[in-house]
């Protein structure tokens, strides 16, 4: 018996462990993809070789360190051996000394909805549940049917790789401390910007269309 809860005891505590190496792993990811879907990061980490070396050095000593420092935090109040309890409405609850089970439980729970949050999870679970029928009903395929105009106008569609706002400032949209596009980040905020937001946003991308290409193709 005393085996089966000692065996029981280390994993709740290895639950935390991983819980503080999912909430590091995921913190790295939003640091290094802060615009990126979550299919996009899985891409780059399974095709290794599209991935930054100093990306990759920098992951291997920060996660590890980022980890040791959260679990201890979170191990640290089981070492709390205090009786702490609070009552409400007549019902006494305990705080201390933590529940293993419980507290470990309760910590990967946060841990899995912190790691969702961050990498964007949650959307990307959901556009893979969801379904929709706008293509079955809006599209028009172009060798089937004439697309006709009632005042037909010049169309100027103007491009350029990789000229994206995430090159602006934080506090305008972007995500770098120094604008790497002063000028047009100073003209865009001075003249008529179509943006989706308050910053300089752009247009509103469809699910997986915040690239280049894909957002022509979307239009």
């Amino acid at each position: 018996m005393k085996k089966k809860k000692i065996f029981k005891c280390i994993i709740y505590i290895l639950l935390i462990i991983a819980s503080s190496l999912l909430i590091s792993f995921s913190y790295h990811l939003k640091v290094y993809y802060t615009s990126s879907y979550f299919e996009q990061i899985l891409y780059n980490y399974l095709n290794a070789t599209t991935l930054k070396l100093s990306s990759l050095r920098k992951a291997y000593i920060e996660i590890p360190a980022m980890t040791i420092i959260i679990a201890s935090i979170l191990l640290f109040p089981l070492f709390i051996r205090i009786n702490i309890n609070i009552k409400i409405k007549k019902k006494q609850f305990n705080i201390f000394p933590i529940k293993l089970k419980g507290y470990s439980l309760l910590i990967l729970l946060v841990a899995i909805l912190i790691s969702c949050y961050q990498t964007k999870f949650h959307s990307y679970l959901y556009h893979k549940i969801i379904k929709t029928n706008l293509y079955e009903k809006y599209y028009v395929p172009y060798n089937k049917k004439n697309v006709t105009f009632n005042s037909k106008r010049n169309l100027i569609y103007i491009y350029v790789e990789s000229l994206e706002n995430s090159n602006f400032t934080i506090d305008n949209g972007g995500v770098q401390k120094i604008s790497y596009m002063p000028k047009l980040e100073e003209l865009s905020l001075k003249f008529t910007n179509f943006s989706n937001n308050t910053n300089i946003g752009g247009f509103k991308n469809l699910h997986g269309t915040n690239w280049t290409i894909a957002g022509m193709v979307s239009q």
